[in-house]
């Protein structure tokens, strides 16, 4: 065996044992002696990928396939684009893959991975399946019940989930997806089991995984001291490590009201004039998925999911340094952008998933912080955002599993901050309605389920699309929920989440404390 060779195979070594320090250094050692090995570059753009740096990862990936192709490459590449909220760079990369003879379990499932974080997860369910019929993995498993349950594939999604916890009985993130899909009952739950798997998980995301599970199946049997226990002693530990800081997210909030007070800036239209584009935005877990599944159930409008599109089309024109997509920076240099382009650019990005000439509607819930972009750029499109009350709303986004490599979810580890920014949320959304009337219009989600008639017929003549009675029954609505609520909108329009908080005031004060000092009624 070659010097080079057993380099590798060392680097490949220290990988596999999560060693990236060491692969780095072993990987750039071949470089140097072999400055087109392929896999040299290829392994170190994983690396980067596995560390968060998925625009490094992707130049990296690039240079490997512009020596040498393949489809284990290209299925890495799609995932990273899809990591980077890159729509139609993904699928590009997923069509190159499948010019290949795809022999590889871990090739398919990376696909499959690439597909699902799209939101697309009818066609990454196909891929998880041949993966699973090339190798049994309990990660396979898990990624295929993830995707069943967001296309409402519920008994499927237990039995693969099962699957996952057999072959790894301490795979957290399998037990907490299991608990998500509901049905709970005393006769019927996982709480000792998921009590037992808390003590034996050490790392802190798991602990975190497994409390929310146990206070989801806690809370649904009625121990609702206990449920809270397991959560706040999690949460706490986490918040320790992240260290957020409310203030950075009250800069951003401020930054932006700043920028859109400027008259000369906000009135200046200079966008593309599509109308096809709808944005359902709120904080999460207060019923943006309700609305959007109204307005989906019209025949000519379709869900695209939650894209990251329109933030990075921005960020690409600021041009800005900064590892945040949105941040102070960026937010200033966003002055000096073609915001046609800009428009232009989000479409191209989104028309892939489209009909030629469809309406759509995009459902990133934070896509708030960019509306009077979104409004610059595209002058005719139609931006929804639901609030939901306010404790409601802070109960749904403590108990809510974010994704932990999220920086702008940082907030929901402490309940007096959730508090906080649901206060600042509000206030940008009153903004942003009293400053764009005919495109920006707040829907109550505690009125759309109270009275669905009368508010969802308001919600979609708004959005310049045709009124049937047949949009409220959401049960119709078969496409694909990438969302928290994959499961609660299967069962229609009702009122059953209202005051759900009450069942923890006593445990919810600070919180109530924020609320009630800004003066916000409950």
């Amino acid at each position: 065996m070659s010097e080079i060779a057993q380099l590798h195979k060392l680097a490949l070594k220290a990988l596999n044992h999560q060693q990236y320090n060491q692969a780095q250094q072993v990987l750039i050692q071949i470089l140097r002696a072999d400055k087109n090995h392929y896999d040299s570059y290829f392994l170190l753009g994983v690396i980067e990928a596995e560390l968060g740096q998925f625009t490094k990862a992707v130049n990296l990936i690039e240079k490997a396939l512009s020596i040498k192709t393949s489809a284990e490459y290209y299925a890495h590449l799609a995932k990273c684009y899809a990591m980077l909220g890159d729509t139609v760079k993904t699928h590009n990369a997923v069509s190159k893959a499948e010019e290949f003879t795809i022999k590889a379990a871990l090739t398919l499932d990376t696909i499959g991975v690439a597909l699902s974080r799209l939101g697309e997860h009818k066609l990454a369910i196909n891929y998880f399946e041949r993966a699973i019929t090339k190798k049994q993995s309990a990660a396979f498993h898990y990624n295929l019940g993830t995707s069943q349950t967001f296309s409402g594939l519920f008994d499927k999604a237990r039995h693969s989930l099962e699957q996952a916890i057999k072959i790894e009985p301490y795979f957290y993130q399998a037990h907490s997806s299991l608990s998500h899909l509901g049905g709970i009952t005393r006769d019927f739950n996982h709480i000792e089991r998921l009590k037992q798997v808390f003590e034996q998980v050490t790392h802190p995301d798991g602990k975190l995984h497994i409390s929310h599970a146990l206070a989801r199946e806690l809370e649904a049997v009625e121990e609702y001291s206990e449920a809270f226990k397991y959560l706040y002693r999690a949460k706490a530990e986490k918040q320790k490590v992240i260290k957020y800081d409310f203030n950075r997210d009250q800069g951003l909030f401020n930054e932006i009201q700043k920028l859109f007070s400027d008259s000369l800036f906000s009135n200046k239209m200079s966008g593309n004039d599509s109308a096809q584009a709808i944005f359902v935005t709120g904080m999460p877990r207060s019923g943006t998925t309700l609305v959007e599944r109204v307005l989906t159930n019209a025949k000519k409008v379709k869900s695209v999911g939650e894209l990251q599109d329109f933030g990075l089309s921005l960020k690409r024109l600021a041009n800005t340094p900064s590892r945040f997509i949105l941040d102070n920076e960026t937010i200033q240099a966003s002055t000096n952008i073609d915001y046609s382009t800009l428009g232009q650019n989000y479409l191209n990005c989104v028309k892939p998933l489209i009909n030629e000439g469809q309406r759509f509607v995009d459902k990133m819930p934070l896509n708030v912080l960019y509306a009077g972009h979104i409004i610059k750029a595209l002058p005719s499109a139609k931006v929804l955002c639901v609030i939901r009350n306010p404790m409601d709303t802070i109960w749904g986004n403590y108990k809510q599993m974010f994704s932990l490599n999220d920086p702008y979810y940082q907030y929901a580890f402490d309940q007096s901050d959730i508090a906080k920014y649901y206060v600042e949320f509000v206030k940008l959304a009153q903004f942003w309605q009293s400053l764009y009337p005919n495109n920006f219009k707040i829907v109550s989600y505690d009125s759309f389920v109270t009275s669905p008639l009368e508010c969802g017929k308001d919600v979609v003549e708004f959005c310049n699309i045709a009124w049937s009675d047949s949009l409220l029954d959401i049960t119709k609505n078969d496409s694909a929920v990438a969302t928290a609520s994959s499961v609660q909108v299967r069962s229609g329009i009702n009122t059953k989440s209202l005051g759900q908080w009450k069942r923890f005031e006593n445990e919810l004060k600070p919180a109530l404390k924020v609320i009630q000092a800004a003066g916000v009624m409950v």
